[in-house]
């Protein structure tokens, strides 16, 4: 049940919250004793949800050097394909490539596509979003790894891609690479009915 609750949350909407909250409970209850399934748990427990405030309340640095809170970026009506990268990472860099192609395939799809890096250095951040130039919303968190927004998804390595709903619902934590969307867009499109 434990691989069925994460496969449910992983390709989870608002239609199966009630199929994944009763699978929750059943799960926490018969591995009360295992704090890694509970927390693990408790991870896939954010499919479906709106980010907490303390997320929202997120500063990210923008291109043109001010700073903006996640809530604002967040605020449209758009499905919002998320892509947790850096610019050391080469496999962050080389799915850009896709990135670019998926962009144009869905152009006024109400797809938006937000470009969030956890660079420590501003100025490598610059250079390589000049240089790679795609499209899309590219920010900057300061803290890197150790910030708020990284730490609520638990992750420790790039590139990672979240999808939202148009209502700001997390649709997926671990989203498919560019790569693989560009074969099968389905899993954005879906959204947009």
């Amino acid at each position: 049940m434990l691989f069925t609750f994460i496969g449910v949350a992983e390709n989870g909407t608002e239609k199966n919250k009630a199929q994944l909250d009763q699978m929750y409970s059943h799960l926490t209850t018969a591995f009360s004793e295992d704090v890694r399934v509970i927390d693990l748990l408790e991870e896939y427990k954010k499919v479906g949800s709106p980010l907490p405030e303390e997320i929202l309340s997120q500063k990210l640095k923008g291109i043109n050097g001010t700073n903006i809170l996640l809530r604002d970026i967040l605020a449209t009506n758009e499905v919002i394909y998320i892509d947790m990268w850096a610019s050391w990472c080469g496999p962050c860099i080389r799915e850009m490539e896709f990135e670019k192609h998926l962009m144009t395939e869905l152009k006024g799809a109400r797809v938006k596509f937000v470009l969030i890096s956890v660079d420590e250095n501003e100025q490598k951040w610059r250079s390589s979003v000049a240089k790679i130039n795609i499209g899309g919303e590219h920010y900057l968190v300061q803290e890197g790894f150790d910030s708020a927004l990284i730490k609520y998804f638990s992750f420790r390595e790039v590139p990672r891609y979240l999808i939202l709903d148009r209502y700001g619902r997390l649709v997926s934590r671990n989203a498919p690479r560019p790569g693989v969307l560009l074969k099968d867009k389905s899993m954005l499109t879906n959204l947009l009915k």
